[in-house]
């Protein structure tokens, strides 16, 4: 790990994730860490712990990952243990009070409430839309 908290994309592959699994179910990364060479100017791709446990928890995870290790032959033992800790993810989930989110997914979700209101507050003034929404 780079930093504690944070999973960098050769973490996950260790851990038995491929690249399309990152890019399906990740998302753009949570932090950016720097690098000490000068090809790769863009720096090393960061999840957040908690936002990789959620992801993987869900029934598209587990039905991606089930696909990849078929068509990468991976062995049933690296297959039974990537299933069984879903499986403890999933029983420890209920457990947890947060719920997670992207950073992205968060200010969405507070501009769309935002726009609601605004919309609320003009038909409660008789303003109308063209559509009358």
């Amino acid at each position: 790990m780079v930093d504690e908290g944070f999973l960098t994309v050769q973490d996950l592959l260790d851990q038995g994730w491929t690249r399309g699994l990152i890019a399906r179910h990740l998302g753009a990364p949570n932090r950016l860490f720097p690098v000490n060479h000068f090809r790769n100017f863009y720096g090393k791709k960061a999840w957040r712990i908690e936002w990789v446990e959620a992801q993987m928890m869900t029934q598209g995870f587990e039905h991606g990952f089930l696909r990849s290790a078929k068509s990468r032959k991976l062995r049933n033992l690296e297959i039974e243990e990537m299933i069984d800790r879903i499986y403890q993810l999933r029983e420890v989930a209920p457990f947890k009070v947060e719920v997670l989110e992207s950073e992205e997914q968060r200010k969405l979700n507070a501009c769309l409430y935002d726009i609601g209101e605004i919309f609320a507050e003009a038909r409660r003034r008789g303003y109308r839309t063209p559509h009358k929404c």
